[in-house]
């Protein structure tokens, strides 16, 4: 990885961030992700970082290797989200929805 543009997108293991993050790879960018789990994919130019957002601690860590890494983000992409439905439709649980938005906003105001 070297003088490649630095796009760092959280939630980048599946879904939308995943295929945010192969799109900017076969671009040539260099891609750091984050993620609660593992790799979901491996790629030359791509990094995986750990991060739960609903976790300070957490958040504190992954932002601490980021600053060893001693790189400049040129596009940060915030798209690490949950969603808890109840089978499919709108109706969330209290302690659901508690989660939900410690993660969806809190965890980006953090």
């Amino acid at each position: 990885m070297g003088s490649r543009k630095l796009v760092f997108i959280t939630g980048a293991s599946r879904g939308i961030g995943k295929a945010l993050a192969q799109r900017f790879l076969k671009e040539d960018y260099e891609v750091i992700g984050t993620s609660t789990g593992k790799e979901s994919f491996k790629h030359p130019n791509l990094a995986f970082l750990k991060l739960d957002l609903s976790s300070p601690k957490s958040i504190d860590k992954c932002i601490s290797h980021f600053l060893r890494l001693d790189k400049k983000i040129d596009i940060l992409i915030n798209n690490a989200g949950i969603w808890s439905g109840n089978d499919g439709d709108a109706t969330m649980y209290l302690n659901s929805l508690r989660k939900v938005l410690e993660v969806n906003l809190f965890g980006t105001i953090n």
